[in-house]
């Protein structure tokens, strides 16, 4: 936890002290806490940076799933498995012509122990004073994982009303982690230069989710839970910009139902 307080420190201090000569640095913050109650998708927090020269951006993230039942040593048969996943990755936006722009992203990782989800998800607990989570040992177990991500625009289908923006979306997920295909809507209000609030509806197809497979070292896939195929998700976000430069995000996320036996109360 204090290397990602103190990378979070030096990006923001680099921003500040040489904010013209960087193109952007964003931090987005993602948690579920607000619809789903702590649970399935937790939590998550992406570092974004890139050079005002440069073609490409560069990130750090890290994801966290968990189970409902977060005392259990491990977790209740039919609840979310544990699992984290850590990475670094690359982007570029790529304009095919003038109506076809798409986004094209590489991630790869660890998935594990080595991504520090338990030592992250504990510390984040206490500092707001909640329970520690006592089932980690069973969490997804795989040493690297990596993922591409596309999200292509069309831009005839792009409407604008007055300082709200409408984008349709097509996406794909590829790798050993996730495979899944997706059609979404995104909506960006912008409120004034310093705020924007979005809103993205997506429905998509699920082939492969290995964070609902279960597989341990220790317990095998004794808590795999069985997907959904189809899943609709729905993300409410809050940007701020400062500097001109500096952007920072809070996400929250709502999925229906990602595996047979979920709870949704």
């Amino acid at each position: 936890m204090k290397f990602l307080y103190s990378l979070v420190y030096v990006l923001l201090m680099q921003q500040v002290l040489f904010a013209q000569s960087y193109d952007k640095i964003s931090i987005d913050f993602k948690n579920d806490v607000l619809f789903n109650k702590d649970k399935d998708y937790t939590a998550g927090v992406e570092l974004a940076y890139k050079n005002k020269n440069s073609d490409y951006t560069y990130y750090f993230g890290q994801d966290i799933y968990t189970p409902e039942d977060k005392e259990s040593l491990v977790p209740l048969n039919g609840e979310h498995p544990y699992g984290a996943w850590l990475y670094i990755g690359a982007s570029k936006q790529i304009e095919f012509n003038k109506y076809i722009q798409s986004d094209i992203k590489f991630t790869i990782g660890t998935v594990g122990k080595n991504a520090k989800g338990q030592s992250i998800s504990n510390e984040l607990h206490n500092i707001i004073g909640a329970s520690q989570e006592n089932g980690w040992d069973s969490q997804v177990d795989k040493s690297v994982g990596f993922n591409f991500n596309l999200i292509t625009y069309y831009s005839k289908l792009n409407k604008q009303y007055d300082n709200t923006t409408l984008k349709p979306y097509l996406k794909i997920d590829a790798g050993n982690l996730f495979m899944d295909v997706g059609l979404g809507l995104s909506i960006k209000n912008t409120i004034n230069e310093t705020f924007d609030i979005y809103l993205n509806g997506e429905v998509k197809y699920v082939d492969k989710n290995i964070f609902l497979d279960g597989s341990s070292k220790e317990y095998g896939t004794l808590y795999a839970v069985e997907k959904e195929d189809y899943v609709n998700s729905l993300i409410i976000g809050l940007q701020t910009k400062y500097f001109k430069n500096y952007i920072l995000t809070f996400e929250t996320i709502f999925n229906s139902k990602e595996y047979k036996t979920q709870s949704r109360d």
